[in-house]
C-alpha cells in the first residue's frame, strides 16, 4: 500500500475534523486507483512469525498461549 503524501504524513492538525478530512481525502484518492496487495511472505512464513511472537510474549507473561 502506498503511503500518504509526505505533506499529510508529516502534518499536524488543529482539530479532529481536519484529521478526519485528510484521511477521507486520502482514501477517496486511493480508491480511484486501487491496487491489489501482493503478499511478500508465504502463508507458512507468516504463521511461523505469529507463533514466535506468541511464544516471546508468553515468556514475558504478556499473553497466555
Amino acid at each position: 500500500m502506498r503511503s500518504p503524501p509526505e505533506s499529510q504524513a508529516l502534518a499536524s492538525f488543529q482539530s479532529l475534523r481536519q484529521l478526519v478530512r485528510a484521511i477521507e481525502t486520502y482514501l477517496v484518492e486511493r480508491n480511484r486507483n486501487p491496487k491489489k496487495y501482493v503478499w511478500r511472505a508465504s502463508g507458512l512464513e507468516i504463521l511461523e512469525k505469529i507463533k514466535r511472537a506468541r511464544e516471546a510474549l508468553a515468556e514475558e507473561a504478556i499473553i497466555s498461549t
